[in-house]
């Protein structure tokens, strides 16, 4: 259900950006960022992402015309920001994320998770449902010289948005949609492959005019294809991970073995398909991860009793 709602925000946040870029009426535009920020609350980065697309347009239009042109964008994204600083529920989940996690832990661990997620992107393989990436609460020479790529990184798209802007967009856009999940709001899971989804497609925009200034149109279209079959071949491959729940659950357990609530889930799906004993097994190996692991704690002695164990 969640990687669903990823692609139908992707569908209505890129549905506003081509009427904003085609001229329509704003209030299309901000009737689709409207429906998109109702299904993900991390489609707010609307606003900004349309003012990267004026920065880097080869005609910068004047503020006061882009101001005129985003004014129900805006007026949506205030409204939408209203919604959930007064939603109850809302206020209690972002409570509970800063009780869980200081600001120099949750930097720290929120760069680990753009690392995780860049890996993701370039390597194709490595795909976890739920990676359970660590919570890291000191600097470490390895994740100090990842913040400095990751530094320069953005400094070289900020640096590049009038001169190859194609380039300034690709790198500003992917930090753009990662800025609600992986910055300054506390996550209990740092990242998720979904988070790619949206955040992939500037970089991918910025790749495919570089390739075409580069090469000649009969080398940009097989450099084309074969990516194309890249991730073709990863993304069948990853799919049939999602067989079954057993399928999907060992997959995530083989990626990261030491993640005490993907051997839970998958005891549980072990369980489910009447393997008992596999299920015991995964429920005990959650509990030398985690002793205190209360759910797998349970599961284990209901089994356990069910069997006559105990």
């Amino acid at each position: 259900v969640r990687h669903s709602k990823e692609y139908v925000k992707a569908l209505f946040y890129l549905g506003a950006a081509l009427l904003y870029l085609r001229g329509a009426f704003g209030a299309a535009t901000a009737a689709l960022f409207a429906l998109a920020l109702a299904v993900k609350e991390s489609a707010i980065t609307l606003p900004a992402a349309l003012l990267l697309f004026e920065v880097c347009a080869p005609k910068r239009p004047s503020w006061r015309e882009v101001a005129r042109r985003q004014a129900p964008v805006w007026f949506v994204a205030v409204a939408g920001l209203a919604a959930m600083l007064l939603s109850a529920r809302y206020r209690d989940l972002l409570g509970y994320g800063f009780t869980q996690r200081g600001l120099t832990e949750n930097l720290l661990t929120q760069l680990n998770g753009v690392h995780y997620l860049l890996a993701r992107l370039v390597s194709l393989r490595g795909f976890n449902i739920d990676p359970g990436l660590p919570e890291l609460a000191a600097w470490t020479p390895a994740l100090a010289a990842w913040a400095g790529f990751l530094a320069a990184l953005a400094g070289l798209g900020a640096a590049n948005l009038r001169r190859r802007p194609e380039l300034g967009f690709g790198v500003l856009w992917f930090f753009l949609q990662l800025a609600p999940t992986n910055s300054l709001v506390p996550r209990l899971d740092p990242a998720n492959d979904r988070q790619l989804y949206l955040a992939c497609w500037g970089p991918f925009l910025a790749l495919a005019v570089c390739a075409s200034r580069a090469m000649t149109p009969l080398r940009a279209r097989a450099a084309a294809a074969v990516l194309l079959a890249a991730f073709a071949v990863a993304s069948v491959a990853r799919q049939i991970d999602y067989g079954s729940e057993i399928r999907l659950w060992e997959a995530s357990v083989r990626e990261a073995p030491g993640n005490a609530r993907a051997r839970n889930n998958l005891g549980l799906a072990y369980q489910e398909a009447g393997r008992r004993e596999e299920a015991l097994e995964q429920y005990r190996a959650a509990l030398r991860l985690r002793p205190d692991y209360t759910k797998a704690g349970v599961n284990k002695r209901l089994l356990e009793w069910d069997m006559g164990k105990r």
